[in-house]
């Protein structure tokens, strides 16, 4: 449904939690890319993906992910479609010849990949929340994992739930084979990739708009992957060689990616500037959710895991938290109702919504549970 000009000045914050907000800078820009219909031009929307127009999107793109990271070397950058759900299955299916992978499983997310896995292949399950609904991250030891896995599991930030593991929690495992789905942290704070094997996200949060999702992988476990008898398209091992254009690349989400990149580089300079205000904004909103706790309760309430990116609360009743969500939007501050399965209010705070945007939700919450008092 298109929006009216009066609901299109209404909106001053986005808090969807994906496809997620732009950065005005990238709006722009996506804009003069795209000619109207008095114009005429090759635009984006246009070009082909074996072009050197094409070339000059995918590479820089692929080298701002390598530099905010500061990947090793033996790592790789893969653009794919299909989102994480195709990876949900890709890899298991491709290590299918090793030892059975092992999965640590705290939210909706972990659960779909892992009954996706065993749709192709055993797994073994380390640690399962699922039937307390994800309270809080699963508390192991190094002595709970495998070493001859052929990869450990796990998702870095729960968007359902609220749920965020952080790097300390995954290194304690001691494992060197870790691959993470990390669709709603990607480009949130720095990351040692000397634990993993594979890091992989949908783009629609962090890093864009739908139809591209980044894989980064170590090279010897993409080589060592059997892909005898599968499709080529399911072939993580082929695509990579391709170099992301192994069929038609999504040009048009790849050059959105590209802003965005651009833009992170440009605007915040390091992934530990990033953490910094990610950590900010979800102070800001935990401290009115703690301080007013007949309005509002965490869904987590352990806060050395609640998620900087999706911070979910509840409160009196589902009427409430409907009637709360509206006098939002009222206020021009959109996409805060919870996930169909969990209900609640989820504020996604994505690198696009800013500490100042941020700062009035918080201070508008705080008006609201003073007048309930």
């Amino acid at each position: 449904m298109l929006l009216s000009e009066n609901q299109k000045k209404a909106v001053k914050s986005i808090y969807n939690a994906g496809p997620a907000a732009l950065p005005a800078e990238v709006l722009r820009q996506i804009k003069a890319a795209i000619p109207d219909a008095e114009e005429r031009f090759e635009s984006v929307l246009e070009i082909g993906h074996r072009t050197p127009a094409f070339e000059d999107i995918l590479r820089p793109l692929e080298q701002n992910i390598r530099e905010l990271y500061a990947l090793p070397e033996d790592f790789s950058i893969t653009f794919l479609q299909g989102g994480s759900h195709t990876i949900f299955g890709m890899v298991p299916i491709g290590t299918r010849h090793l030892k059975d992978p092992q999965f640590v499983i705290s939210g909706r997310w972990g659960v779909r990949a892992a009954a996706d896995a065993e749709r192709v292949r055993p797994i073994e399950r380390v640690a399962d929340t699922s039937e307390k609904r994800f309270p809080e991250y699963p508390d192991l030891g190094a002595g709970q994992f495998r070493k001859d896995a052929a990869y450990t599991y796990f998702v870095t930030n729960e968007t359902v739930q609220g749920l965020q593991i952080h790097e300390p929690t995954w290194k304690s495992w001691g494992q060197t084979n870790l691959v993470a789905d990390m669709s709603s942290d990607l480009l949130s704070y720095p990351v040692d990739f000397s634990p993993f094997q594979m890091a992989f996200a949908c783009a629609q949060k962090n890093l864009g708009i739908a139809g591209v999702t980044v894989a980064i992988t170590r090279d010897s476990f993409v080589e060592n992957m059997e892909d005898k008898g599968l499709p080529e398209m399911f072939s993580l091992k082929k695509l990579a060689a391709a170099k992301s254009c192994y069929n038609t690349a999504p040009v048009f989400a790849v050059f959105v990616s590209r802003l965005v990149s651009d833009w992170v580089r440009s605007e915040f300079g390091s992934l530990a500037a990033v953490k910094k205000e990610s950590e900010a904004k979800a102070k800001a909103i935990y401290d009115v959710v703690d301080s007013f706790p007949e309005t509002f309760q965490a869904c987590v309430k352990n806060k050395a895991q609640r998620s900087n990116i999706n911070a979910v609360f509840r409160m009196r009743d589902q009427q409430t938290e409907k009637e709360f969500i509206e006098l939002c939007r009222k206020q021009g501050m959109i996409g805060l109702r919870g996930h169909r399965s969990m209900g609640g209010v989820r504020v996604s705070m994505y690198n696009a919504t800013r500490l100042a945007q941020v700062k009035v939700l918080a201070s508008f919450m705080r008006d609201y549970a003073e007048k309930q008092s």
